[in-house]
């Protein structure tokens, strides 16, 4: 921190130790993310994968508003289901009243294995898909 004192009556050297003072009690250097850090699940179009901060953010606060930190999920519009492991969809928005701190990327930790196959032969199953899309669009057509 630097304090500037220009023009002030009396002792400036007193007044830039009061402004340093200040500077050092209401503010921190505060780490908000770590990289890695597990971030929750991410709904995608077609299913939801487990993320984490792909970078860190540290930045220099007012003390009295650390209660009051905001973290959004902004998923990417163009990330589609299944994802890769390591593969960015979405970002992290970190955010205090009237300012934004910094954004994350947020990379996919894991992803759900496939559903099982079920049994019999190919035309069977293929069979059985077709005649539950068929009843699922005839109940959709009836309300």
């Amino acid at each position: 921190m630097v304090s500037v004192v220009l023009g002030a009556p009396g002792d400036a050297f007193s007044d830039a130790a009061a402004l340093l003072d200040f500077g050092f009690t209401a503010f921190t250097d505060h780490r908000f993310v770590t990289t890695g850090d597990p971030a929750g699940i991410v709904s995608l179009p077609g299913g939801s994968v487990a993320v984490d901060a792909a970078g860190d953010l540290t930045a220099l606060v007012p003390i009295a508003s650390l209660d009051a930190v905001r973290r959004q999920v902004v998923v990417d519009p163009s990330a589609a289901y299944p994802p890769a492991p390591g593969e960015r969809v979405a970002r992290l928005k970190i955010t205090l009243p009237g300012i934004t701190v910094g954004r994350v990327p947020l990379v996919v930790s894991s992803v759900p294995p496939p559903p099982p196959i079920e049994d019999g032969p190919w035309w069977q199953r293929a069979a059985d898909a077709l005649t539950s899309a068929i009843g699922a669009a005839v109940d959709a057509v009836r309300g």
